[in-house]
């Protein structure tokens, strides 16, 4: 059985047999009929003596013929009975191509398909003017069956397209209003949306019949002699008389290189826009490369045409030059209406009942859909959307495109939806959203009167699409065939109404509801055949991406092929083809298992495994020394004399300090401390603290170490929880709520040189560090020597010198001083000792860190970002900076590097349940504008995946929770078995028996040169306003202002619960205004982001709270009050500019009262309202304000302080040159 399409545009199943040829193909089909669904059943049953094969032995599926008439398969012939059935049978006949119709006969047998159902359903429409729902249609494919729906079916309620009065002013259709609407918010756009085409011709052409051909097709179709003119604030048509069309005829034979100089042309055609106001919006220039070669390029505005439109002009172009060249007349009927009396008609139908019943039904399909596709991108969005694009190409194997055919006919839907539902799934895959909304083109010409019509009729159909429910591939693709039946019932409603009655937010980045298109080429196949000439298409190199990304698939019966279109602003080239490789392989997946989920297939293939492979590839041989203090005692048995410590004026030598630490080991042991016990530190940093941590390993214990500075209570809380067996702390202040036995530090200082700890394996816990639990209570992370041991000794990101310097600058309960004190003393280095007061001043410590030598300091991101501008100058004096602890800051670093680049700069990730760090990268220069600093690639012994909700690794570019397996893995939470086995998982991907892997929580993705990036944690990304956001972004733009130094933004909940976004700065050189008026930073934003990423408040701080551990103390935030968030309650226009304003607004929306905080397009207004606002604002206030920053600025509050900024009118039209474009073709 063949899919077979040997009539453009209308694929039918074929069967081929060999055997006995004495059956018929209506008896095949009625044996068929009793095991399979209709749409399943071939149209057509071929016999053959045999079966042709290639040379292979093969199916030779290219030499079976395209079946005879009489192999249709068809029931014993009852003809049509009555008036309504005999002119359905017509009509069914003039789609089909099929001399006669049975009752019996089905629409789809008969080569039927969607498309084709939709003009049928125009055409009764037109001829029997009765409404036949799609549905219907796929429900009751018989003609009777049909008919009988006919009978009960409601009249149409259209009324009929009727030539408009030519004397009043002609309006644009919808469709045309939004294109104007781009064009006066950014002229350029008159190259942006373009009908580009462009053919070879071969031959003797005569050029007079071509341009004859040409006029005659400019005098059939006024829209190619339409502009468009601003007439009291509303656009209106203007048809100019019959001209000849603008063909500029080249002679480029005398070029050394003809082709080269095509090539020029045809780039300067596609880059020259066109100007609505003035026309023409047709031209073309044909281009003579010798005497019998030529080019000719043709170029069309969107506003006037579309891709229906391009296959009307090859139909007339090739009708009228053949008939011209041999001096025939025009062989073409005339057209009984024009693109304007759609228009007019348009207009009138929109009070229309029915169109009310198609409104709600899209505003119920659209509720609370998200607002934006937040796939991950290469570089961050551009706050006016960028049009600059490029294509990839898909071509899936014959076998695959096969398969995946049967499985749409299998189960009774299109190819088309099998395809989408693949897309939405991959989709789905790549964003981590399981709502999404992805736009279709619908030809829009639901009437037959409109089919031979050159026109602006495209529609966007917004589709949105459940994957909350995980499910599987049947599941999915039932949906989306409802979906799309449901979608194109109701698709006379144009898109901008659509926009108009959701009322999606606003922006200026992106396109409003949808931003990735999904299409098949649904418009009849036409190809240009001139007599006497051969043609061949020409290449078009000039791409303009109108969406984030736009697929559109080319389905044959053999083969099915693709191009993705996307955004270069977004988007590199090998993101986008790993992206059509994924959905071939998930389509190939889905194909072989449709019962299987569809989150479920594993995309990595074996090429990807290699790669992540050779990335985790970092076992290294393991040190013969189990654990840090037999290490420490080899080191201090190699380097005695070398000094250890330095705290203040007082130095440990290493000798020293192995004796002082034998001596507590004694005396821990002394009081009961016993193998795997706890023992609490609480003591300051000191060399003290130094000395008891190794004692308490040495006493085959592990040290927990506890801030003093925190509350008696919370200490008392973690020494009852890791029931700690002793605890040592400083002269004179024994805790009182413990009945553990307690060693005061300044009693131990007697040396011990002979001692014998008891023997540990590598596997033994060596700390406990608490971290914070979401219920509350602190989770103990314990933590082996091995983790230590593999962190600070041999590893890939750094290498210890034995005169290396570690700033000890970290709360000892915090992991960053795991490396401060163990990669020192297990290398020969020192440890310096930082003073308190010393950290909280970054001058003083940047100092400190020359006057001492310091070689390495590590800082958390949070403190770097605040002393980054003091350390630059420390930075060339280090052999090592190391931050991490939360993501690296692009202005922290530029700020530390200076313009210059840097070796010894590393941003480093990882939790605490991973010991410190697991992944480490050098950071040496700073990154463009906007670009995420990777956290680096693991180090020694370490591995990290990147995983979906199944743990399956993910390909490169596709985002997913971060898994870390090998030595640096904590040994679980202390007492926590649950909380262990949840996040502490069986790894699939080691040989070793019982090897682990952690679960972050955190988000990634693998880039192609073999770094991980951190996209922020998967619970605390915010979602405001349908929109999914990281803060980081926001905090960066903000940065960029003058007076900023630090910012950091959360989401909040107000008093009536509404989240909302609140930024909070620090800067030193904040002055009042942007103290006190939060529209001033929010102006600045609205040059640099789209609207909704503009917080609500704005709150200056002085410093940040921070966290015993140097973190940021997020609940010590304050909230903001009223001032700062610039809002109130009820609050009328203030001030003369704002009172007219508001006057101007009532007028246009037909309102009697505004708040000074209201919305502009929240309250009812659009578009083309947005037009005539900045119209009437240029003429009652005397300024301009340029249609961007309207809807930058949408309030009524900063739309007047955007008008105190602008300048005086002049008599120039209301347009600014921005890069804006967000209509959907």
């Amino acid at each position: 059985v063949l899919l077979r399409e040997d009539t453009p545009g209308e694929p039918r199943l074929v069967a081929y047999l060999v055997g006995n040829a004495d059956t018929g193909a209506e008896a095949l089909r009625m044996q068929l009929a009793t095991r399979l669904p209709e749409i399943m059943l071939p149209s057509a049953y071929v016999w053959r003596d045999t079966l042709p094969l290639t040379a292979n032995g093969k199916l030779d599926r290219r030499a079976l013929p395209a079946p005879e008439a009489d192999a249709l398969a068809v029931q014993t012939y009852t003809p049509p009975e009555g008036e309504l059935e005999t002119l359905l049978a017509t009509l069914w006949s003039e789609l089909l191509g099929v001399e006669r119709v049975g009752r019996h006969d089905s629409f789809f047998a008969l080569g039927g398909h969607s498309l084709l159902g939709v003009r049928l359903i125009s055409r009764i429409r037109s001829v029997l003017g009765i409404e036949l729902p799609l549905a219907a249609l796929f429900a009751q494919p018989r003609l009777a069956e049909m008919t009988q729906a006919l009978d009960s079916a409601a009249a149409s309620t259209l009324p009929a397209i009727v030539p408009a009065d030519r004397s009043a002013p002609l309006p644009l259709s919808f469709a045309q209003q939004r294109l104007w609407f781009l064009n006066q918010l950014d002229p350029r756009t008159g190259a942006t949306y373009m009908m580009r085409g462009g053919v070879h011709l071969s031959g003797n052409l005569h050029v007079p019949a071509l341009t004859a051909a040409l006029n005659r097709i400019v005098a059939r179709h006024e829209t190619l002699r339409t502009h468009f003119a601003n007439v009291d604030d509303l656009p209106i048509q203007i048809i100019a008389a019959p001209c000849d069309i603008a063909l500029q005829l080249i002679d480029l034979s005398g070029e050394p290189s003809p082709d080269s100089a095509a090539r020029v042309h045809a780039r300067n055609e596609a880059s020259t826009g066109f100007d609505l106001a003035n026309g023409p919006l047709f031209r073309g220039r044909l281009l003579r490369l010798a005497e019998h070669e030529h080019v000719l390029l043709l170029s069309m505005h969107h506003i006037v045409s579309d891709g229906w439109s391009i296959g009307v002009l090859i139909e007339e172009l090739g009708a009228l030059y053949t008939a011209f060249v041999s001096d025939a007349p025009d062989p073409l009927p005339p057209l009984p209406i024009q693109y304007a009396d759609y228009a007019a008609w348009q207009h009138r139908w929109i009070d229309n009942q029915l169109q009310q019943r198609q409104l709600e039904f899209w505003r119920a399909q659209l509720h609370d859909a998200p607002a934006l596709l937040e796939l991950p991108t290469d570089r961050p969005r551009p706050p006016l959307q960028d049009t600059a694009g490029d294509d990839v190409q898909l071509v899936l194997d014959e076998t695959l495109s096969l398969r995946l055919q049967a499985l749409a006919v299998q189960h009774g839907i299109s190819i088309f939806g099998l395809l989408l539902a693949g897309w939405a799934a991959l989709l789905a895959r790549y964003s981590g959203q399981t709502d999404l909304v992805i736009g279709t083109p619908s030809a829009g010409r639901n009437r037959s009167e409109l089919e031979p019509l050159i026109g602006f009729f495209v529609n966007t159909l917004p589709l949105r699409i459940d994957l909350s429910a995980q499910p599987t591939f049947l599941e999915l693709l039932n949906q989306v065939q409802a979906t799309l039946l449901a979608a194109q019932s109701h698709q006379d409603l144009p898109f901008e109404r659509i926009i108009e009655a959701v009322r999606p937010v606003r922006s200026l980045s992106h396109s409003p509801l949808c931003q990735t298109m999904f299409s098949s080429d649904t418009t009849p196949a036409r190809a240009l055949e001139l007599p006497d000439l051969q043609l061949s298409a020409y290449p078009n190199d000039h791409h303009v991406a109108q969406f984030d990304l736009s697929l559109d698939m080319q389905i044959a019966p053999t083969r099915i092929a693709g191009v993705l279109r996307y955004a270069t602003a977004l988007f590199e080239r090998s993101t986008m083809q790993a992206y059509l490789d994924n959905y071939a392989r998930l389509l190939a997946a889905l194909a072989d298992a449709p019962t299987l989920a569809v989150d479920r297939p594993a995309l990595l293939d074996a090429d990807g495994w290699r790669a992540l492979q050779h990335w985790n590839d970092t076992a290294r041989a393991v040190a013969p020394l189990p654990t840090i203090h037999t290490a420490f005692q080899a080191q201090a048995r190699s380097t005695p004399d070398a000094i250890a410590v330095i705290d203040g004026v007082r130095t440990l030598r290493y000798r020293e300090l192995d004796a002082y630490s034998n001596r507590i080991a004694l005396q821990l042991i002394e009081a009961g401390v016993r193998t795997g016990d706890c023992v609490v530190t609480l003591l300051p940093r000191s060399a003290e603290l130094v000395a008891a941590q190794l004692g308490i390993l040495k006493a085959g214990a592990a040290y927990v170490p506890l801030d003093p500075r925190q509350p008696a209570a919370r200490h008392a809380q973690l020494a009852a929880d890791c029931q700690a067996r002793a605890i040592v702390h400083a002269p004179g202040d024994a805790p009182p709520w413990t009945t553990a036995p307690c060693l005061d530090i300044a009693l131990t200082r007697k040396p011990t040189d002979v001692f014998v700890a008891p023997p540990l394996p590598a596997a033994a816990p060596a700390y406990v560090m608490y971290t914070s639990g979401s219920s509350g209570n602190p989770k103990g992370v314990l933590v082996p020597h091995q983790a230590v041991l593999n962190l600070v000794r041999d590893q890939n990101y750094a290498r210890w010198q034995a005169d290396d310097r570690f700033a000890f600058a970290s709360n000892p309960a915090f992991d960053s001083s795991t490396l401060e004190v163990w990669a020192p003393l297990l290398s020969g280095g020192s440890v310096v000792v930082v003073p308190e007061d010393v950290l909280l001043d970054p001058c003083v410590l940047a100092d400190f860190a020359r006057q001492h030598a310091i070689s390495v300091l590590i800082l958390v991101a949070g403190v770097l970002r605040v002393y980054a501008s003091e350390l630059a100058r420390t930075l060339p004096t280090l052999r090592y900076l190391i931050t991490g602890g939360d993501s690296a800051d692009p202005q922290a670093i530029a700020t530390l590097l200076g313009g210059q680049r840097a070796h010894n700069l590393l941003q480093t990730y990882g939790p605490t349940e991973t010991t410190q760090f697991v992944t480490a990268v050098a950071v040496s220069e700073v990154p463009d504008a906007g670009q995420r600093i990777p956290i680096g690639t693991p180090i020694v012994n370490l591995r990290v995946y990147v995983l979906d909700a199944h743990r399956q690794a993910l390909p490169v570019g596709m985002q997913g929770e971060l898994h870390i397996a090998g030595l640096g893995l904590a040994l679980g939470y202390l007492r926590q078995p649950g909380l262990t086995a949840e996040h502490f998982v069986p790894d699939p991907f080691s040989a070793v028996p019982g090897a682990r892997m952690y679960r972050t929580g955190d988000l990634g993705r693998w880039r192609a040169d073999g770094q991980l990036e951190c996209l922020g944690r998967r619970d605390a990304q915010s979602k405001i306003r349908g929109f999914r956001l990281e803060p980081g972004e926001i905090e960066a733009a903000l940065r960029t202002h003058p007076q900023v130094d630090q910012a950091l933004v959360r989401v909040c909940e107000d008093t009536a619960g509404q989240r909302r976004l609140v930024a909070y700065v620090i800067g030193t050189q904040i002055d009042d205004s942007a103290a006190h008026d939060p529209n001033v930073l929010r102006s600045h934003l609205a040059d640099m982001l789209p609207d909704y990423m503009l917080p609500d408040a704005y709150v200056v701080m002085q410093a940040w709270p921070l966290t015993a551990n140097g973190k940021l103390d997020v609940r010590a935030l304050p909230a903001p009050d009223d001032a700062q968030r610039g809002i109130a309650e009820i609050d009328p226009p203030q001030g003369e500019t704002e009172c007219a304003l508001a006057e101007i607004w009532c007028a246009l929306l037909g309102i009697s009262t505004v708040n000074r905080h209201d919305n502009f397009f929240d309250i009812g207004g659009h578009s083309l309202l947005a037009v005539q606002l900045a119209t009437r604002i240029q003429a009652r206030l005397g300024r301009r304000l340029p249609l961007s920053r309207l809807f930058a600025e949408p309030t009524l509050a900063r739309m007047a302080v955007a008008l105190a900024d602008s300048r005086v009118a002049s008599s120039a039209p209301i347009a600014t040159l921005v890069n804006r474009s967000n209509y959907y073709e």
